[in-house]
């Protein structure tokens, strides 16, 4: 846990971009982040909540590949708890394709036999997700309706003051 010790101390790292580029040119080979790098090399879930804890934004970037860490996620046979812990932090990328047109859940080795039934829960997990996201974003632009109200409300108040002072 090396990676997990010098993130912890330099915060920055979570957000730096580690790439390779060919040798005689500046074609890109590779690029990821801590949290792809983690992924990859089947991370504990205390590592992934540590670099989203330290990069949020992290979750929603795409590698040269242009997968999300979910779709690393799933193609690296990562467990629940990590699976989990990403879907919390970013519901909408169960259903963002990679460079290849799939959704992290086309990204499952086929010889997995054993997880079929815990991708089911992934897919109600994001779903419920979403949903619950929608409705928090529907309530919040209710408030800000009301809020507006309020302030027209406020502002005709103000106008007619403001023409009482001017006629008085």
């Amino acid at each position: 846990h090396l990676f997990a010790y010098r993130t912890l101390f330099r915060f920055h790292e979570a957000a730096t971009w580690v790439y390779r580029k060919e040798r005689d040119s500046d074609k890109l080979r590779w690029r990821i982040l801590p949290i792809h790098a983690a992924l990859i090399f089947r991370a504990d879930v205390s590592v992934i909540k540590m670099l989203i804890n330290q990069y949020p934004e992290g979750v929603k970037k795409r590698d040269d590949h242009q997968m999300l860490p979910l779709h690393l996620a799933f193609r690296y046979e990562a467990s629940e708890a990590v699976i989990n812990t990403l879907l919390g932090a970013y519901p909408e990328s169960f259903y963002i394709k990679d460079g290849k047109g799939r959704t992290p859940l086309a990204l499952v080795p086929v010889t997995n036999k054993v997880k079929t039934q815990p991708l089911k829960s992934f897919r109600l997990f994001a779903t419920a997700l979403l949903s619950e996201k929608k409705k928090i974003e529907e309530q919040l632009k209710e408030e800000r309706n009301g809020d507006k109200e309020i302030e027209m409300k406020l502002q005709s108040a103000q106008d007619k003051i403001w023409k009482m002072q001017v006629q008085g």
